[in-house]
């Protein structure tokens, strides 16, 4: 692994060094992901993240769980839990 030491502007903006952009398959004008990891700078490619995603979502529907069903149970479990509360 090779570290690089790069200058960000007054505005925020890094530039890719040329060789990384190649390695990575970065060219021109594209979209790309962007988030923070434990306290880490995380950068994809936009197409990298949704591939990741389906696959999440294949391998959780392939198990049988539904998320929109916990999401349902959650709710009614914390309407119940508001009711309780204020009665």
């Amino acid at each position: 692994m090779t570290i690089e030491a790069i200058e960000m502007n007054e505005q925020g903006r890094i530039v890719i060094p040329a060789h990384l952009r190649k390695s990575l398959g970065l060219h021109g004008k594209q979209k790309l992901a962007i988030w923070l990891a434990d306290g880490k700078l995380i950068i994809e490619k936009i197409e990298t993240v949704k591939a990741d995603l389906k696959a999440d979502f294949k391998q959780l529907r392939d198990q049988g769980v539904s998320l929109s069903e916990e999401l349902i149970e959650e709710r009614r479990t914390e309407a119940q839990h508001e009711h309780d509360t204020s009665a």
